[in-house]
């Protein structure tokens, strides 16, 4: 195969080498199952991707806090992959809201973690709730909705009419 770099880190893939094939080549399976939890897999046509189908997966629920808490989305200092998988496996996360409801008496049972240390994460989560609502949008980590999309999204003022009816609680307070 050929590759050449293309932008910052993806490279691109020009396409196959024909004349260093042996014959002995297998084609490639992708997995049915997720290594990490035994759930199905699925694939949108269109895209290389296969996608766990299970929210639950512990996997699917690292990596979804730790695109919660990068940069681009939400922007928690100091809660890289170390914590979150930390975090996680202690039981104090199960999904990305529970970060906004950690203790500092939880983090300072975690290894590594004194006082300073639970501190300055805890004040960094509080920060994170100042986001702006397209940057959390885009924290969500919805199939096919990056940054630019999440910049585009209705306000929940625009949305809010048109699916009042629907709703099983009253939304008022997000919709000024």
């Amino acid at each position: 195969m050929l590759i050449k770099r293309a932008g910052e880190v993806i490279p691109y893939v020009i396409g196959p080498i024909v004349d260093a094939r042996t014959g002995k080549e297998k084609k490639y399976k992708p997995p049915s199952k997720c290594p990490a939890c035994g759930q199905e897999v699925e694939h949108f046509e269109g895209e290389v991707a296969w996608y766990c189908v299970n929210a639950a997966c512990p996997a699917q629920l690292v990596r979804n806090v730790e695109h919660f808490v990068s940069r681009g989305a939400m922007d928690i200092v100091g809660l890289g992959i170390k914590i979150v998988e930390q975090l996680i496996e202690a039981g104090l996360v199960k999904d990305v809201a529970d970060l906004f409801s950690l203790k500092k008496e939880q983090l300072l049972e975690l290894e590594g973690f004194a006082e300073k240390k639970a501190e300055n994460l805890l004040k960094s989560i509080e920060q994170a709730k100042g986001q702006s609502l397209n940057r959390l949008i885009a924290a969500l980590g919805i199939h096919g909705v990056g940054e630019v999309m999440a910049g585009i999204w209705p306000a929940p003022s625009e949305i809010y009419p048109h699916y009042q009816k629907h709703l099983p609680m009253n939304f008022n307070k997000w919709t000024g």
